[in-house]
């Protein structure tokens, strides 16, 4: 051994690290080195002139199962009635009821809340969902006339529902 220089030595585990690091790389890593070089291939066979379509390379694009494409007239933001509501000049009032849009919207969810618990007899729970759904329109305070809401509210919770509101069990704005 003691013929071995520090030299010789690090050349030796040079030598067997980089054949151990080759072997590894051939055996293990097989496709990806093959897949590598045809890529290189392909790609300058392009550059010399052959192009590829998108289509060509990823494949055609498949449309989503529920999705369609509808034409500009078929799309409907909001009812027809509130669309035709605003006048020129930009105003939220309805020509009818002065009635703003923030309010028909108040009064429409209203309306939906009522017909969810057409046949449900959980007062509590139905005052509890009103309660929040009159806070989400509270940044619209100013342009809802509260009293309106109270008196709808109040009189088709008569008509549909399985218990009596009074407007002292209305939920208030805070």
């Amino acid at each position: 051994m003691s013929s071995i220089s520090w030299q010789q030595y690090f050349a030796a585990i040079a030598i067997i690290s980089v054949t151990y690091y080759l072997y590894v790389l051939l055996r293990y890593y097989q496709r990806e080195i093959s897949n590598l070089f045809t890529s290189k291939q392909q790609s300058a066979v392009m550059s010399q002139g052959g192009s590829i379509s998108p289509t060509e390379l990823m494949g055609a694009a498949r449309p989503d199962k529920h999705v369609r494409i509808v034409e500009e007239q078929e799309l409907q933001f909001a009812d027809e009635e509130l669309n035709e509501s605003l006048d020129s000049t930009g105003d939220l009032t309805d020509s009818n009821n002065n009635i703003t849009i923030p309010e028909a919207q108040l009064i429409g969810e209203t309306d939906n809340l009522i017909a969810a618990f057409k046949d449900v007899d959980n007062k509590s729970e139905f005052l509890s969902l009103l309660k929040i759904l009159i806070g989400s329109f509270q940044p619209y305070q100013a342009e809802i006339d509260f009293s309106k809401v109270t008196t709808h509210v109040i009189s088709q919770s008569a008509e549909n529902l399985l218990f009596d509101l009074t407007a002292d069990e209305l939920p208030k704005w805070n």
